[in-house]
């Protein structure tokens, strides 16, 4: 062999001890952050996941202290059932409800960040039918607050309340599980994808190595780990196609999440049987 195939050979192998061990410890770091992504994510200080995460905050503690009010309020009113309560019962409900309406507005929009931050071209699934979700509940959201800000009275805001209740219960909730289920198994298909292009990685050193028991035994566990994740992998999928989104119970959402759940058990002997080629290889 020349030389200077030689020494090119070398060079790649000698960035390879460096750039290996980074890429298997940058996927597999995320392994089991798979599961509940409003969560998951550790953005940088001034990305817009980040902003999101402040902002749902700050929206909860805004929300504690209207809810203390409104039950103040509310507990008066019901006590000494003057004009004057009631109106201190209105204005303080309607503070209240208005800030509800802005914690599912701030929760919708740190739904959609967590989205954003997910490799769904990687995962080769569809973001856009998630996006068009969480646009359809943020409006609803904001008319439903411009409906309590238009209201005159305390029935009026009741009437609101009750509308927004069934909204959340028939067609938010369903949707978001099938939102977080849609964003779970596109970012264990990410990850998915980036376990087979490492150990596509290794599997050539692997066939340009002597073979021995050790490297026939990881060929097998790798081929192994691959079969029954990309099994595992599609049922889920197949689950999520299934749905429209308007009816995705708990159970659905259960159902996906002990998918993934196996996903991770798969990625997670990956992780071990890399370290394992790092050590016998570089």
């Amino acid at each position: 062999m020349p030389k200077s195939r030689i020494l090119n050979f070398e060079f790649r192998i000698s960035n390879c001890k460096w750039i290996l061990p980074i890429v298997i410890f940058t996927v597999l770091l995320t392994l089991f952050s798979i599961r509940y992504p409003l969560q998951a994510q550790s953005p940088s200080p001034t990305s817009a996941l980040q902003k999101a995460q402040d902002d749902y905050k700050f929206q909860l503690s805004k929300y504690s202290d209207l809810h203390d009010r409104y039950l103040t309020t509310r507990s008066n009113f019901l006590q000494f059932k003057t004009a004057t309560a009631k109106n201190d019962a209105y204005l303080k409900t309607k503070d209240y409800l208005i800030q509800v309406d802005n914690i599912y507005i701030s929760y919708l929009y740190l739904a959609s960040e967590n989205a954003n931050a997910i490799d769904f071209d990687k995962a080769k699934r569809p973001k856009d039918k998630i996006i068009a979700l969480l646009k359809n509940q943020t409006d609803f959201i904001k008319q439903n607050q411009q409906n309590i800000s238009s209201a005159t009275d305390l029935q009026g805001l009741v009437d609101n309340a009750s509308q927004l209740k069934s909204e959340i219960s028939t067609s938010l909730t369903p949707q978001m599980n099938f939102i977080f289920a849609s964003m779970n198994v596109a970012e264990s298909t990410a990850m998915y994808q980036d376990f087979i292009n490492i150990s596509s990685l290794l599997d050539q050193q692997v066939t340009n190595s002597q073979k021995s028991s050790i490297l026939v035994n990881w060929s097998s566990e790798i081929a192994d780990i691959k079969q029954k994740t990309g099994d595992i992998e599609s049922t889920a999928q197949a689950r999520l196609d299934s749905q429209n989104g308007n009816d995705f119970n708990q159970g659905y959402l259960s159902q996906t999440s002990n998918l993934i759940d196996q996903v991770g058990t798969q990625l997670a002997r990956a992780k071990i049987l890399f370290n394992e080629a790092v050590r016998l290889f570089f």
